[in-house]
């Protein structure tokens, strides 16, 4: 018994602490290339129950009482979000938004010194990480803008249901009001992940990870300009918005919507957020002024919604 004890309790700490770490550092050779969800939904470790609270008919209000997230509201309403991570490890590098079967829509920022062969996506309805609704793709091209945004080519098409669509784009009609906030009043909503760090991404996720939308609020350009004097900014092609909490990494390449009607569109990219500040302003990516390339390096014909935009 002196010798069975001992390997009894190891083989029961390995099964409890070591196992569960070793799925979010599945390394890429175990992917079913076939099926790339399929060794990826153990979903009694990695999710708790998330509360739906979007409607369809409001945008929900984030109630956050710096510095603490515990009392933002928690949203399933996001089949058109994926997440970006690092295949080695499954951690995260930024968001993005799905296009169209084969193509998911992020900043260029995300992706200046990142290669196809390091890179998996994320979708799925309920759960943003590897739920049961989930699909894992691989990276078969990085499609990058001249300055702001990129298109990440699926080597494997999603497939459409109701836990994974596509986003709703602005359509070309909406180019002729060169003030956003004439075409899509506010208040905006961006959609991301809660990830508290201050340098790079990189970050694992926590098992409990959720999607946030939380409010943003148009604001001066101004403000984006001084907070980000060291970035490219082109606020012909971008907006400035204020909330009430900063996302840090946890946001950037997500989608900027606002509400027409009764459906989300997606009218910008988060571009630049500040790590180093609860509240700060964000700089968002416009996406009808890059309605004719994003159609162009993409299939987004064949899949977008119509919106009917006045």
């Amino acid at each position: 018994m002196t010798v069975i004890t001992p390997l009894i309790f190891t083989f029961y700490v390995s099964i409890i602490y070591i196992f569960p770490l070793g799925l979010a550092n599945y390394g890429d050779n175990h992917f079913d290339h076939h099926n790339d969800s399929a060794k990826f939904r153990n979903e009694s470790y990695y999710f708790h129950k998330i509360t739906r609270v979007y409607g369809g008919s409001s945008v929900p209000k984030i109630k956050v009482r710096p510095p603490s997230c515990e009392e933002s509201w928690h949203t399933d309403a996001t089949p058109f979000v994926a997440m970006i991570l690092y295949k080695h490890s499954g951690r995260l590098l930024c968001m993005g938004s799905i296009v169209d079967k084969y193509h998911i829509l992020s900043v260029k920022r995300c992706f200046d010194r990142i290669t196809v062969e390091t890179l998996i996506i994320v979708a799925g309805y309920f759960r943003p990480y590897w739920g049961k609704n989930s699909q894992v793709k691989y990276v078969e091209k990085i499609i990058r803008h001249d300055k702001e945004l990129a298109l990440l080519r699926l080597s494997r098409r999603l497939l459409f249901n109701e836990f994974v669509k596509p986003a709703i784009l602005p359509g070309p009609k909406s180019r002729k009001l060169t003030d956003i906030t004439r075409m899509f009043p506010p208040p905006y909503g961006v959609i991301g992940v809660p990830v508290i760090r201050w340098d790079a991404p990189g970050d694992r996720l926590p098992r409990e990870s959720h999607y946030l939308l939380k409010d943003e609020h148009y604001t001066d350009p101004e403000d984006c300009k001084k907070e980000y004097e060291f970035i490219h900014t082109d606020f012909n092609r971008m907006f400035c918005t204020n909330g009430n909490a900063s996302f840090c990494w946890g946001c950037l390449g997500a989608p900027t919507v606002a509400l027409v009607g009764e459906e989300l569109v997606q009218i910008g990219v988060v571009y630049a957020t500040n790590c180093t500040k609860f509240i700060t302003p964000i700089v968002h990516v416009r996406t009808d002024v890059h309605d004719k390339w994003i159609r162009s390096n993409s299939y987004m014909r064949e899949f977008v919604r119509p919106t009917n935009l006045q």
